[in-house]
């Protein structure tokens, strides 16, 4: 299991990319500008579901009026919860994600968006003995959780991911064997995932 972070409220935003994509989509969306051919970047607030901990760590954008953000928060205790939030064009919300056992750790790291109705998610889920990947996939309706590749290495987290299309989509990962770290490489061929790379 991991350790746990500090008890107190606080939203982090984890990557500058993610900070810039969450800026930009509001912004486009309000048509903010400086000057002629200059936007100006707002902050947007956003909802907090967790009473001590929020993190956002990926942002999936369709247009100015459709985009996603990926996470984890928490209230109480030591386990993390996915968190996935809805932009409208005007306003962040909470969306419900996959149902997923509230005694288990899970996290989203990444996400990327093929149209409204195509958009893919992917982090971890850790029972009480081991940590495996974690995909979600938007259908236009609902969220639902995808099955990993047969094959995966033990202890592996999904941290990016990149599509190129319906039937093309990769995802790079980490995972750890007998306390040595490796990475990973799985890509979707439009039906299952499948383990392209796995190194020590």
């Amino acid at each position: 299991m991991r350790s746990a972070e500090p008890a107190r409220q606080r939203i982090r935003i984890k990557s500058v990319r993610t900070l810039v994509t969450v800026a930009l989509v509001a912004c486009s969306a309000r048509g903010q500008h400086d000057s002629p051919g200059r936007r100006r970047l707002q902050h947007r607030s956003k909802p907090q579901p967790g009473t001590n901990y929020n993190e956002i760590d990926g942002v999936a954008a369709v247009t100015a009026s459709d985009a996603w953000a990926v996470g984890f928060h928490r209230s109480t205790g030591v386990l993390f919860h996915v968190l996935v939030e809805k932009w409208n064009g005007t306003a962040w919300s909470v969306a419900t994600s996959a149902s997923l056992p509230s005694s288990d750790d899970t996290r989203l790291h990444a996400a990327d968006a093929l149209s409204s109705t195509d958009i893919w998610a992917v982090g971890s889920i850790t029972t009480s003995t081991s940590t495996q990947s974690l995909i979600e996939h938007w259908n236009g309706t609902s969220w639902s959780v995808v099955p990993s590749p047969a094959g995966e290495p033990a202890d592996s987290e999904l941290l990016g991911i990149a599509a190129v299309s319906a039937d093309d989509i990769w995802l790079s990962a980490t995972h750890r064997r007998v306390g040595v770290s490796g990475s990973l490489i799985e890509n979707w061929n439009g039906s299952a995932w499948r383990v392209v790379s796995s190194r020590r």
